[in-house]
């Protein structure tokens, strides 16, 4: 645990690890003592935590910031931003993103790729091989 300065601030702050993780916080205060206690404070909120006195910090969570953050929009800016950005997020939910993510290409769309990269990278046609049945089956 550590209290200090940093360079150009007149507040203290602290450093601390707990269970593997470093926190690092502004403690606002201007006095070394009290600094100090807050930072006794907030390791024992971390303790307290783990054991299950106090209930742990909910994970923030992308839909409740775009809720804010469009709502934020909405007010200060123009229409057309708000739009803008409400489409943006639209297209990050995880029913649209799991629904791309289940694609599953046919081979000879990637044939057509590769022959197409081939034959730009080498001025020659792809050399096509026919699969045969059974060939390279791992049967005997």
């Amino acid at each position: 645990m550590t209290s200090y300065k940093q360079p150009g601030s007149p507040y203290y702050y602290y450093d601390l690890y707990f269970e593997g993780r470093r926190y690092q916080k502004s403690t606002h205060l201007r006095n070394k003592t009290i600094a100090h206690r807050v930072e006794c404070v907030g390791k024992a909120e971390l303790a307290q935590r783990r054991a299950g006195i106090l209930p742990k910090k909910q994970i923030p969570l992308f839909r409740g910031f775009a809720e804010r953050f469009l709502h934020t929009i909405k007010v200060e800016r123009r229409r057309n931003t708000h739009r803008n950005y409400l489409s943006c997020v639209r297209n990050l939910e995880p029913e649209r993103l799991n629904r791309f993510a289940n694609l599953k290409l046919e081979g000879r769309w990637q044939e057509n790729i590769r022959a197409s990269r081939w034959s730009a990278s080498t001025g020659r046609s792809f050399p096509r091989i026919e699969p045969r049945q059974g060939a390279f089956s791992g049967r005997s």
